[in-house]
C-alpha cells in the first residue's frame, strides 16, 4: 500500500512538472517581437548577419534586416525607431516587417510625408473569402470580440508591454502546447508602424505587411491597435479575422 502511495505522489508531481512547463513555453514563445532605438547601417567591419542594427539606449545592437522595408529610406535611417518583426533563430537577426518612428534625429528626413501618409489608401478590395466555417471569440479584459475557425483552438496570456504588446492570443488547427501556434493576435500599447500597404474593405482600413513566408496585418478599434500575423499561405483568413474585430456580441 505504502509503495501505491509513493508511486501516485511521483505520478503527480511529474504531470504538475509538465503542465507548468507547457505554460512557461506558451508565455515565453510570441510570434512577434519590437526592438526601439537608434537604426543604422552596418558596415565592412561588423561581423554581425543582417544589414542594420537597433542600437538601444544602452547602447545594445540588435542585427537586423527586412525584405519588405527599405531600412536605408531617409524617413528610418538615423532616427529613433520601433522596430517590429520576428527574430530568425538561424542567425540571430531581427526580420523586420513595420516600423515605427519615435523620434526625428537625422537632418536627411522628409518630415513632411509623415502628415500625408497615414490618409493613403493603396487599394480598394472586396473582403477575401475563406471556405472554413467560422465562430465567435471575445476578449472580456478589453472588450471585443472576433470570429475565429470553428474546428481551431484559442487561447490568451496578458504580456508585460514591454514589447509593445499588453494581451497576446494564439490560434491553432490543434490544441496549444506553446509550440504550434499558428496564427497570433496582439493588442499593442503602441502606435501601428508606418511603410505597409494600405488597404481598405467591409468599410475599414487596414496596414499589410507582407513578407516571403508571413503576412501581418494592422488595425484599429475602439482606439486600440490590433495586429495579426502568420504564414502568408493563411493570407485569407488572416484579413478575415481582421475584419471581424468588433464590438463583443449583445453589447452596446
Amino acid at each position: 500500500m505504502k509503495k501505491l502511495v509513493v508511486a501516485l505522489s511521483l505520478l503527480m508531481a511529474v504531470g504538475l512538472f509538465q503542465a507548468c512547463s507547457v505554460k512557461e513555453q506558451f508565455s515565453d514563445e510570441p510570434l512577434q517581437v519590437s526592438k526601439t532605438g537608434l537604426l543604422v547601417e552596418q558596415t565592412a567591419k561588423d561581423k554581425e548577419s543582417g544589414t542594420h542594427f537597433v542600437v538601444d539606449d544602452k547602447n545594445q545592437k540588435t542585427a537586423a534586416r527586412s525584405l519588405t522595408i527599405n531600412l536605408s529610406a531617409n524617413e528610418y535611417l538615423g532616427n529613433k525607431v520601433t522596430a517590429y518583426g520576428i527574430m530568425n533563430q538561424t542567425d540571430n537577426v531581427l526580420e523586420i516587417t513595420g516600423l515605427s518612428v519615435e523620434e526625428i534625429l537625422s537632418k536627411n528626413t522628409k518630415q513632411d510625408k509623415a502628415v500625408e501618409e497615414p490618409t493613403r489608401i493603396d487599394a480598394q478590395i472586396d473582403a477575401p473569402k475563406t471556405a472554413m466555417d467560422m465562430t465567435t471569440f471575445a476578449s472580456l479584459p478589453y472588450k471585443f470580440g472576433g470570429k475565429y475557425p470553428s474546428k481551431w483552438y484559442y487561447a490568451g496570456i496578458k504580456s508585460s508591454g514591454d514589447d509593445g504588446v499588453l494581451h497576446h492570443y494564439s490560434f491553432s488547427d490543434k490544441v496549444l502546447d506553446g509550440k504550434n501556434e499558428i496564427l497570433a493576435l496582439d493588442v499593442l500599447s503602441g502606435s501601428i508602424p508606418v511603410g505597409g500597404d494600405k488597404i481598405t474593405f467591409d468599410g475599414k482600413n487596414f496596414v499589410v505587411f507582407e513578407g516571403s513566408a508571413t503576412y501581418t496585418v494592422y488595425t484599429t478599434f475602439q482606439d486600440k491597435n490590433f495586429r495579426l500575423a502568420g504564414p502568408s499561405s493563411y493570407k485569407d483568413l488572416i484579413l478575415n479575422m481582421a475584419a471581424s474585430i468588433g464590438p463583443l456580441e449583445g453589447s452596446t
